[in-house]
């Protein structure tokens, strides 16, 4: 896909936040959603079908996790893009109003990835502890 939206900015084809039908930023978001939701749909086939092996590891929480940072991050990015296509988003000193929507959406994935991170860390050890509690309790 990258290498698609490559080719496209220099046929000056694409335009990032641009919904206009000749400049092919919503096709390739839709195709980039469809991806994304094939392959959460395609993990959650995977689970299904290692359930059993995968019990000892928990890993639903953490494909949860890093899924919703995928997906959460796609659509920031078509909300921010929007929000820019009708000047809700402004210009800032020399920032243009695509790098401010850049500048927020990169933000807002550091502090998803590290919330992400903490949950990897914290929610076995939590999920250990609440299941210790109720199986020797």
């Amino acid at each position: 896909m990258a290498l698609f939206v490559a080719f496209l900015e220099s046929q000056r084809l694409y335009e990032k936040g641009q919904c206009r039908f000749d400049r092919r930023y919503a096709y390739v978001s839709f195709v980039q959603n469809v991806s994304i939701s094939w392959a959460f749909y395609d993990l959650a086939l995977f689970y299904i079908a290692l359930k059993s092996s995968l019990k000892l590891f928990n890993p639903v929480p953490k494909f949860l996790a890093i899924k919703a940072v995928l997906f959460l991050s796609f659509w920031q990015g078509v909300l921010l893009a929007t929000l820019a296509q009708f000047d809700m988003i402004d210009q800032i000193g020399n920032w243009t109003v695509e790098k401010v929507s850049t500048g927020v959406q990169n933000w807002l994935i550091c502090f998803e990835v590290s919330l992400c991170a903490f949950t990897h860390i914290s929610l076995p050890t939590i999920l250990e502890k609440v299941l210790c509690i109720l199986v020797f309790c």
